[in-house]
């Protein structure tokens, strides 16, 4: 079995909040990790502990898919979620889907900003790098004890775990 690593990088820009790239390698073909990913009803089957998810509206009228090669039933483009972790919590609905994107505003909660899923091929397709970058701002009560608290790792290292939850969940898958 392929062994998977994680990295992360991240970027402070006062302007426009924390930017941040976090990436791991999966043993699954792209179309696999993005028929989970690109679905946001199965966020909560995969989404770390501790960090409750749902959805809040989907938006049935985008359909066909978001592009004639593309695994999913419907487009997932309007689809809001609401997530909340450690009291915190944020929406955000899909704004763009595509073969090999999916990006989110977040746009109410704890975050302002943007987040982006890319899911890559690998070694001749039969594997998938899979990356979540972002670009956000701490809100409320998050934006106001941020002056002591490293928003950045928290964001890295929250995406790290994330990404190791989304791997633990297609071997589960795969063995079914």
């Amino acid at each position: 079995k392929m062994a998977t690593q994680a990295a992360g990088e991240a970027q402070k820009d006062s302007d426009s909040g924390i930017n941040t790239r976090t990436c791991r390698d999966m043993p699954f073909r792209p179309a696999v990790v993005r028929g989970v990913v690109w679905n946001p009803h199965s966020y909560s089957r995969w989404w770390q502990r501790g960090v409750s998810v749902k959805v809040l509206e989907t938006d049935n009228t985008r359909s066909p898919p978001a592009s004639p090669s593309s695994d999913q039933e419907c487009s997932p483009i309007g689809t809001r979620i609401e997530a909340c972790n450690y009291g915190l919590c944020w929406q955000g609905h899909v704004t763009k889907a595509t073969d090999s994107e999916l990006e989110w505003d977040y746009d109410q909660g704890a975050v302002r900003g943007t987040g982006k899923w890319t899911v890559d091929p690998i070694d001749q397709g039969d594997a998938s790098r899979v990356c979540y970058a972002t670009n956000l701002k701490a809100q409320g009560a998050l934006g106001a004890v941020m002056w002591f608290m490293n928003f950045e790792k928290m964001q890295r290292d929250g995406t790290a775990t994330l990404l190791a939850s989304l791997d633990q969940h297609l071997a589960t898958v795969a063995k079914q």
